[in-house]
């Protein structure tokens, strides 16, 4: 059982008779803490922790370095969350008269900030209800006027109110506008990247598909070309045994057909005009799409800087006309 000497210096706790000045610190911040909390004002549990964890250590006199660190880094946060007057009164709660005054004079405040229009009378009524509480002549005549007018004063002013108020103008509050404001603006910065990116994207992928079909046109009608009674013949052998790019500086022989007119090359020239186009879209696509598709003009799976790439020669017989053009044949099935 504990004996008079515990039960007395706990007794002198309570009442804070004859403490260090960390205990009257817990003391005062646990009756700060509560007093916050009377005021609506939302309170972070990495401010509230600390100093019940202070109080219960110092009711059980287990007091330790990190607890009293831990706690007055709290109180120091709980001094700015709540600014207003009363933070470090002691247990006995504010009179309701008092409190209607600070959120009245508080009210006033705003009224001028925005530029509400606030008649005089109910100005007069709370400001004398003040200075007579001050002095401590206030009366039940002043108290009635002091009530009328901030029932007054408050009407306007809807669901605004003096706590409202003050959690708007919190530290806490100021802090998660800022947080939530930076987000803001990063996600508005990405979904627009991102936007741009996919209609870069959409618009290469439609280009794409225009000159797919440009390209089988003109492939289908260079192939007619190529062979007698319409299309409906044969190709020499020789070209289709072997690579026909290595027959482009080969005379054409009297039997394959060759340039009759200016159509025929610009007819040729357009066709490899839109595979160039059509590559280098697609190389484009293949960036915003981190590589998916593997190069047409290496082997896939194979890393571009390796040496099984074709030859810079192989890649222009099949991207360009020979300015020349001895073998018409070779040309179009290059």
């Amino acid at each position: 059982m504990p004996g008079f000497h515990e039960h007395w210096t706990r007794f002198l706790r309570l009442a804070g008779i004859g403490l260090d000045p960390f205990d009257v610190a817990v003391r005062r911040a646990h009756f700060a803490l509560n007093r916050v909390a009377r005021r609506a004002t939302v309170v972070p549990d990495d401010i509230s922790q600390p100093i019940l964890q202070a109080a219960d250590a110092v009711r059980a006199g287990l007091n330790r370095p990190d607890i009293e660190q831990a706690f007055y880094r709290a109180y120091s946060r709980l001094a700015k969350l709540a600014p207003h007057k009363g933070i470090d009164e002691e247990d006995e709660p504010g009179s309701p008269l008092e409190d209607a005054l600070e959120d009245a004079e508080l009210l006033l405040k705003f009224a001028a900030e925005t530029g509400v229009d606030v008649p005089r009378d109910v100005i007069e009524a709370i400001l004398t209800a003040h200075s007579a509480y001050k002095a401590g002549d206030i009366t039940d005549s002043v108290t009635a006027a002091f009530y009328d007018a901030y029932a007054r004063l408050a009407k306007p002013f809807g669901d605004v109110t003096a706590d409202s108020i003050r959690n708007c103008s919190s530290l806490q509050t100021q802090n998660t506008l800022k947080r939530n404001r930076i987000c803001a603006v990063s996600l508005t910065f990405l979904i627009a990247a991102f936007s741009v990116v996919t209609f870069v994207a959409d618009s290469m992928s439609k280009g794409i598909l225009q000159d797919i079909t440009s390209a089988n046109a003109s492939a289908a009608a260079l192939r007619a070309v190529l062979t007698p009674n319409g299309g409906t013949g044969t190709i020499d052998p020789a070209y289709v045994t072997g690579d026909p790019c290595t027959k482009l500086a080969e005379p054409s022989q009297p039997s394959t057909p060759t340039v009759q007119s200016l159509s025929d090359i610009e007819q040729l020239q357009e066709f490899a005009s839109t595979i160039r186009n059509l590559l280098g879209r697609a190389v484009k696509l293949n960036w915003v799409v981190a590589h998916w598709e593997c190069n047409p003009f290496a082997r896939c799976g194979v890393p571009e800087h390796d040496d099984h790439l074709p030859s810079p020669d192989m890649l222009n017989n099949q991207l360009q006309l020979n300015p020349a053009l001895v073998n018409y044949t070779a040309e179009v099935l290059c």
